[in-house]
């Protein structure tokens, strides 16, 4: 099974309700995911 990485980018634009991002995690939903580098970086600034 494939997995999609969201990079910090990605996240912040999907936490701001970009369309094309927030449609892509729709069409793709169970396979996208994150890492912890990217979760630390949002915690972090």
């Amino acid at each position: 099974m494939s997995r999609w990485i969201l990079d910090t980018e990605h996240v912040s634009l999907a936490l701001q309700e970009h369309p094309l991002i927030t449609g892509r995690i729709q069409q793709y939903d169970t396979a996208v995911v994150t890492t912890v580098i990217t979760a630390q970086e949002l915690f972090n600034g």
